[in-house]
């Protein structure tokens, strides 16, 4: 039975960006389309404001020239002189995207290096993000504990998962031929593996 977390739809949701191609599909403003996970809208409220395209998707914003990308801004007013930094930031922002006009836009899924979705990629983000919500406490605990603190960096790296198992070599880029347990070569290497089973 399926159970409906909103905590793991935004935890999800936020894995997802969008590549950008030829701008049709993606909204200037409203839409996480820049490098890191903030809309120009939330970043720049105060433009957002007061711009005269609310709504529109990078095509839109567009001036058509020849044969190069021009941004088109059409304000409500001028700007003030306390709101001249932030305009150079926003202008430094969008001058440095990447436009490809003859692609489309796409999805891409941050937490695989490929930007391909897979239920695997995902199942790692919601872990982590329940290891990161539910277990705080453990943590804490462990710290507190009266024993060498090399036990206490290793139980702590244990539930971490960041022990250097053959699972984790391999996130970390390093060429295995085999991932499979060193002693019963029935499974994969991993902590709960190792540890537990």
């Amino acid at each position: 039975m399926a159970i409906h977390n909103p905590q793991y739809e935004i935890v999800l949701q936020g894995g997802i960006v969008w590549k950008v191609g030829n701008g049709e599909k993606i909204k200037f403003w409203e839409d996480r389309w820049l490098d890191g996970d903030i809309t120009l809208l939330a970043k720049y409220p105060r433009l957002y404001l007061f711009s005269c395209q609310q709504n529109q998707t990078i095509q839109e914003m567009r001036a058509h020239e020849a044969n190069r990308w021009e941004w088109k801004f059409n304000w409500r007013r001028h700007l003030f002189e306390s709101e001249l930094h932030m305009a150079d930031c926003f202008l430094n922002d969008v001058h440095g995207a990447i436009i490809q006009p003859h692609k489309r836009d796409s999805w891409s899924w941050k937490p695989d290096p490929s930007g391909q979705f897979s239920v695997r990629s995902a199942y790692h983000v919601l872990s982590e993000e329940e290891i990161e919500g539910d277990n705080v406490k453990v943590f804490e605990d462990i710290w507190k504990l009266k024993i060498p603190p090399k036990f206490v960096v290793f139980a702590w790296r244990l539930l971490k998962e960041r022990l250097p198992s053959k699972k984790n070599l391999i996130r970390g880029q390093v060429d295995l031929i085999d991932t499979s347990c060193s002693f019963c070569r029935n499974s994969e290497e991993n902590e709960a593996h190792l540890f537990f089973l």
